[in-house]
């Protein structure tokens, strides 16, 4: 099998990522990473630019990345949406 960054895909491996963000973080921390990203964007624009960029990074690029053992790659995004959980818990005090 070839391996190639950019060689197609991408709409699987996008697939793939939605499908292991619920079973790595279960809906409740998701839904509190929503509320700090919101947070976030409303009083810390810079915070959240720069978490926000990490994670569109890491899945825009991992997305293009035609491997079979993709998961670790989404580690960075995985990262960015705990930041924004611990922002979202720090708003829900």
């Amino acid at each position: 099998m070839d391996v190639f960054v950019f060689g197609g895909g991408a709409a699987k491996q996008w697939n793939r990522f939605l499908n292991a963000v619920p079973v790595e973080f279960y809906y409740a921390p998701l839904l509190v990473s929503l509320l700090g990203a919101w947070r976030l964007l409303m009083h810390e624009r810079r915070i959240f630019m720069f978490i926000f960029l990490l994670l569109a990074g890491c899945i825009a690029y991992t997305v293009n990345y035609s491997i079979n053992d993709i998961d670790s790659y989404f580690l960075l995004a995985y990262v960015s949406l705990a930041m924004f959980a611990g922002f979202g818990a720090l708003e829900a005090e």
